[in-house]
């Protein structure tokens, strides 16, 4: 047999559900999977395993269809209205009108039918909180808008809802009349009919027309033994049983109070066997049979306040909610106050974020600008005196800030870590040449022979990967930096491997360890060993605490294991996928001569300013200077230069605009941007717009160097 079209599985799969959910279940699943190749039928396939998930009482897995449908924007409405009837069957009164409220704003006026839906289901909202006359009202709206729709068999339903709510105020003539036109109705549906009948025999029962009454339960019960409809079998049963008694038919009413009693039983329909209890106690006491009476109503007590337990907290509940549903639309109203104060809290701690973050901005500004002089007027005094006393001198000031400008910058990159504007700019990097440069940065910085700087890259590592790769070869300096400073003698190691996590970098040393309850602490900021040795070594108890915070904003992790005077191993997996792409071009080898540059320094800091001529000037380079953007114009009005330092800010404009502004003019200068903060969006904007280098501020001699050679 062939596979069946989406159309004719999805049809299949709602016949199944209406008949025999529970043990078709796997069948239905997977007629809808089936159903869902066709785009067309997502949304029907997903109202239907909704249905299901109802029909089998999964309501959490209802949510969640009702969501997904809620998230697409044709099946929005029948998303809210499918969340409110599961509100709606577990007594969340509020939650329910909310969903059908939504449901109705978001739905269009053309779509009658999915709007009769949800009007039908507020008219069962209201009933059950016992306003019937808005009930009614919903009713009305939802069986106009079924005739509109073409939906017989919607419209019969509602009418037959609307005549029990019209029963309940006392309308038996108005009931009648739509209990009728409901049966003729549904003539072709037996089922439904038979539930309209049932209540026709109901209003006969209650006019004395016992004949009547007996004639259409019947027929109801005909129809439900051809359908197998059991439980509405066992319903029927009680009904004749109780219509017998009211006419003093007592051996009939037993042989129905039998049946209905073996139907519920085998179904365990726990409300039957409570109806059972309760007409049986009725039937002894009007045969004489008092203690077995007084036995059957303990029995029928015993089920219905098993069964009303629930039922009475709902309708405790109720009671508060008579008049128009106000305590239901109150509490809406107050959800709508606390999304407003949501939004308003929202809206302040990112205020908050923002003034932090220009915070952040100005104070590294303000702190660079400073630590630019000091580092380079150290340089300058270290290259520039004889003595051995005064270059002793001149060495301890550049060493201390060197350390002080560390300091800055891991203070300022964990507030930004902290508040979350820390910025990752993934591109393609060659990570074999990273490795290299990290171990030679840190022979560099920690020249000592006793501890070899190692490394040790798999074969399988691919040649190019993509990621930040500013941000990993700070944290792998980190890293390594932290095991050269506690390893006294022996080797560190950066090895580089593959896994199922991606790429691991690991660094191994053979130092002091770390005892195992000192673990937990290391990664808090300012957070460092409590041995004598290690508050020897200096730091700031910083790095850990950035470094796996920086993991993490790029995706990975960091952990380490250690043994106590027996060595450290920090193990960091990153995400970095394989490219083909192009990495970026390798930073240029420091250069110790070079052609001589004519050079434009717009810096508005007077001592920062002085302090980068007098250094470009030592070089043997031809420096003039500027304090502001129109000072920068004038000074290339009056001559040419080969390369222009361009702070970003500047007193009457953005240093940017002005860099845009030099690259147009024809065989314009080297732009090279220097800064004490600059975003990864702002480097990356005046590297597209033709910037040639970014220097950060404070910038080293050799740095300087390499941009203008």
């Amino acid at each position: 047999m062939g596979r069946l079209s989406p159309d004719a599985a999805l049809k299949l799969a709602k016949r199944l559900t209406q008949t025999n959910p529970r043990v078709e279940r796997e069948r239905i699943e997977s007629l809808l999977d089936d159903a869902s190749r066709s785009e067309a039928l997502c949304g029907a396939v997903l109202l239907s395993r909704g249905n299901l998930y109802f029909t089998l009482g999964e309501y959490g897995r209802v949510l969640q269809v009702a969501a997904e449908l809620a998230g697409r924007e044709p099946t929005a409405g029948v998303g809210h209205n499918l969340r409110g009837v599961v509100h709606l069957e577990r007594g969340e009164w509020t939650d329910a009108l909310e969903a059908f409220e939504e449901a109705l704003r978001t739905l269009p006026e053309s779509d009658t039918v999915r709007r009769a839906n949800v009007h039908n289901n507020l008219a069962l909202l209201c009933w059950r909180l016992g306003e019937l006359v808005l009930a009614a009202e919903h009713f009305k709206k939802a069986a106009a808008a079924f005739v509109a729709g073409g939906r017989p068999l919607s419209v019969g339903n509602t009418k037959n809802n609307l005549g029990m709510v019209l029963e309940e105020q006392g309308d038996s003539a108005g009931a009648r009349a739509l209990f009728e036109e409901a049966a003729e109705i549904l003539a072709d549906s037996p089922g439904y009919r038979s539930n309209v009948l049932a209540n026709l025999a109901g209003l006969d029962e209650a006019d004395g027309h016992f004949d009547k009454a007996e004639q259409h339960l019947h027929t109801v019960l005909a129809i439900r033994e051809g359908m197998s409809l059991r439980r509405g079998i066992a319903g029927t049963c009680l009904g004749l049983a109780r219509l017998s008694l009211a006419q003093g038919k007592d051996d009939v009413a037993a042989s129905w109070l039998s049946r209905g009693r073996d139907e519920a039983e085998a179904l365990g329909l726990k409300k039957h066997l409570a109806d059972v209890a309760a007409l049986e106690a009725e039937l002894l006491a009007a045969r004489g049979q008092w203690e077995a009476a007084y036995a059957a109503r303990v029995r029928f007590e015993e089920l219905q306040g098993a069964l009303n337990r629930e039922d009475l907290q709902r309708r405790v509940e109720a009671s508060f909610n008579r008049a128009g549903l106000l305590e239901a639309r109150r509490e809406a109203e107050r959800r709508c106050r606390e999304a407003s104060a949501l939004r308003a809290a929202k809206e302040t701690a990112e205020a908050a974020l923002r003034t932090r973050s220009a915070f952040l901005a100005t104070t590294s500004h303000e702190l660079r600008g400073p630590l630019t002089v000091v580092l380079s007027m150290c340089h300058l005094l270290a290259e520039t005196v004889s003595a051995p006393a005064q270059r002793e001198h001149a060495a301890l000031a550049l060493e201390a800030a060197q350390t002080l400008t560390h300091v800055v910058d891991d203070v300022l990159d964990l507030s930004r870590l902290e508040s979350g504007v820390i910025q990752i700019s993934p591109a393609p990097f060659e990570l074999r040449a990273l490795v290299s440069q990290v171990t030679r940065m840190l022979e560099h910085i920690r020249p000592r022979s006793e501890v070899a700087v190692l490394s040790c890259v798999a074969e399988d590592v691919p040649l190019v990967v993509e990621g930040d790769v500013d941000r990993i070869r700070q944290v792998l300096m980190n890293l390594m930096t932290n095991a050269s400073r506690y390893t006294v003698r022996g080797r560190v190691v950066l090895e580089v491997d593959t896994d199922a996590e991606g790429i691991c970098f690991l660094v191994h040393d053979t130092g002091v360890g770390i005892p195992d309850e000192q673990i937990p602490e290391l990664f808090e900021p300012f957070s460092r060993g409590q041995s004598r040795f290690v508050q020897s070594q200096g730091g700031t108890g910083l790095g850990l605490s950035i470094s796996r915070r920086l993991a993490e904003a790029l995706s990975g992790r960091l952990e380490l294991v250690s043994t106590s005077s027996a060595g450290t191993t920090f193990s960091l997996w990153l995400p970095l996928a394989d490219t083909e792409q192009a990495p970026q071009q390798p930073e240029q080898a420091p250069v110790q001569g070079g052609a001589l540059r004519d050079v434009l320094v717009v810096e508005d800091d007077p001592a920062v300013q002085r302090s980068i001529v007098r250094l470009l000037r030592w070089l043997g380079h031809s420096a003039t200077s500027a304090g502001s953007c129109a000072d920068a114009r004038r000074a290339m009005g009056a001559g040419r230069f080969d390369v222009v330092l361009l702070d970003l800010r500047l007193p009457d404009a953005s240093g940017l605009d002005l860099s845009v502004e030099i690259l147009r003019i024809p065989d314009p200068p080297r732009v090279v941007i220097i800064s004490g903060e600059i975003s990864h969006e702002s480097r990356r904007l005046a590297l597209d717009n033709g910037v040639s280098h970014v220097l950060s501020k404070p910038f080293t001699m050799t740095e300087l160097q390499t941009v203008l050679a």
